[in-house]
């Protein structure tokens, strides 16, 4: 009798078989983590973005060099980010330095505590937290980022302190 060397077709297909489970397996993970970090580079965008507001109303800039800033006023829709300056008579201020911004993140959303309100800022002089009609705020704030089972927060608390939470 002759003894042949090789695999049998049952063995073949076995090892296919285990190779496509592990892909499959991989891939999920790889695409899981991959959704994960878009949303985490989001999430540190708009945290970028909220320190610059904070930023412009400590420094009190307003694009006419007067110095009569009452606070800066930031709108958050979706992924969008709309900052302004507020002068003490009113006038509203979009020029540069202030912006509107979409953060690129597919899908994402971002929603402010239960999502009730859609915006905040900050005092044209120390920094503050504030509500959107430049009241000194006591209620910290948390911003979350949102896209599938991602989920990264910001935390911004009455002294205008920003953080991330994850």
């Amino acid at each position: 009798m002759r003894h042949k060397s090789g695999f049998t077709l049952i063995e073949l297909i076995v090892a296919v078989s285990i190779m496509m489970v592990l892909l499959g397996v991989g891939s999920y993970a790889i695409s899981g983590f991959t959704q994960s970090r878009k949303v985490m580079s989001a999430r540190n965008e708009m945290t970028t973005h909220i320190k610059l507001a904070r930023n412009l109303a400590m420094t009190n800039q307003l694009p006419n060099k007067t110095t009569n800033l009452q606070y800066v006023r930031v709108t958050i829709s979706g992924m969008t980010i709309s900052v302004v300056g507020v002068a003490k008579n009113g006038s509203v201020f979009t020029a540069s330095p202030y912006f509107s911004k979409t953060v690129e993140a597919k899908g994402a959303i971002t929603t402010i505590n239960n999502g009730s309100i859609s915006g905040f800022g900050f005092d044209g002089i120390s920094g503050k937290l504030t509500d959107i009609n430049g009241n000194l705020s006591d209620n910290p704030l948390t911003l979350n980022v949102v896209e599938g089972s991602s989920n990264y927060s910001i935390g911004i608390n009455s002294l205008g302190i920003i953080t991330d939470e994850n």
